[in-house]
């Protein structure tokens, strides 16, 4: 059995990710494979993905397990919390 590094995961994704960005793709299925590669590559329990939409304001895109969506709408709603934090200071958020 052979281990693959984080770096080697990490350029397998994007490039996984690139493929998929044509003429039709679904947004949605993108955003999903990014988060579940997220939690794969970084060995974390859960994820997050939060984008920012044109008027500034932040959106949560997908979430790993689902519990996890709620944890972020709250985040939005109080305007604090892990992903906020990452935002307005460009800092990983570890737990």
């Amino acid at each position: 059995m052979t281990t693959v590094s984080t770096e080697a995961k990490s350029t397998q994704t994007f490039v996984e990710l690139a493929d998929n960005l044509v003429a039709g793709f679904d947004v949605v299925e993108l955003l999903t494979e990014l988060k579940d590669r997220c939690v794969e590559v970084l060995k974390v329990g859960a994820a997050g993905l939060m984008l920012i939409r044109p008027d500034g304001k932040q959106e949560v895109m997908a979430s790993s397990p689902e519990s996890i969506r709620l944890l972020e709408l709250f985040e939005l709603q109080s305007e604090e919390g892990p992903c906020r934090y990452c935002f307005r200071s460009g800092l990983p958020a570890i737990n």
